[in-house]
């Protein structure tokens, strides 16, 4: 699936470098930063972060494609291991998502990912609250007797709170009823499970 979603951003990129389209070519740099950060080539997405911002500056500052620029900013600081950086980044692209009342899976992987943040730098109750808000939103937009990735990614952050707080019980309560979401929308052999 990567390869093939880096053959299409790389496609979208050259494309659009040949017809001086500055918001095509941040949101082909966006979807490769996104590529990369899922491999792990951290330098990669940084590389293609920057050049994504150097567009997006041209772009009005009310585009949307600064929003998706906080996003994926904080996705990378948090799978870089910089949580603190992550948080700002997550929380900026949050606010902004809630206050149009739009990009609700965009909302569930901030609030999971701004969760683990929080459980790496030791704030469980936030951490905790969070994780909740992501599955309460998950549960809200998810459809009724269909599995869902988010449900089921939110479900995880919330089973990482539940084993930092020692209840094991209620941890693997959530586990399974995350699995039973995740491995019918993304596979058994998906890196998250």
């Amino acid at each position: 699936r990567l390869d093939d979603a880096e053959r299409y951003f790389g496609n979208a990129l050259r494309r659009s470098s040949g017809e001086d389209d500055a918001e095509m070519q941040a949101a082909a740099l966006l979807g490769l930063v996104s590529v990369n950060r899922a491999r792990g080539d951290f330098a990669a997405a940084r590389g293609a972060r920057n050049r994504a911002a150097q567009f997006i500056r041209t772009l009005p500052p009310e585009h949307t494609t600064h929003v998706s620029l906080a996003f994926e900013t904080g996705l990378l600081d948090a799978a870089d291991g910089s949580c603190s950086d992550a948080k700002v980044r997550l929380q900026q692209a949050l606010t902004l998502f809630q206050r149009t009342k739009r990009r609700q899976a965009d909302q569930i992987v901030s609030l999971s990912e701004l969760s683990r943040c929080e459980l790496q730098t030791g704030q469980l109750e936030r951490a905790a609250s969070r994780a909740s808000e992501a599955t309460a939103l998950a549960r809200k937009f998810a459809l009724p007797d269909q599995p869902s990735y988010w449900l089921g990614l939110a479900l995880l952050a919330q089973v990482d709170v539940e084993q930092v707080l020692g209840h094991s019980a209620k941890a693997k309560e959530l586990a399974v009823e995350a699995l039973s979401q995740l491995i019918p929308t993304v596979g058994a052999d998906h890196p998250l499970l």
